[in-house]
């Protein structure tokens, strides 16, 4: 359905959301393997952990888009 959010989610990869703005698109999702499984200790550290995993998450978009994975 339009509008509705799709949540992917395992316990060893990065969690992803993707919101359905109409039902004939296509929908690409990238989960990064965690390298930790437990939670952060502190605010900061998970905080940081965010920030590596988004650095990370837009490298692998950019090379799908460059390559012409995500082109449909």
């Amino acid at each position: 359905m339009r509008d509705d959010t799709l949540i992917f989610t395992h316990p060893k990869y990065s969690k992803a959301i993707r919101v359905v703005k109409r039902v004939a698109d296509h929908i690409n999702v990238i989960m990064i393997n965690r390298k930790a499984t437990g939670a952060p200790d502190t605010t900061a550290q998970y905080k940081r952990a965010a920030r590596e995993y988004d650095k990370l998450y837009k490298i692998l978009e950019k090379g799908a888009e460059r390559n012409g994975v995500w082109n449909y």
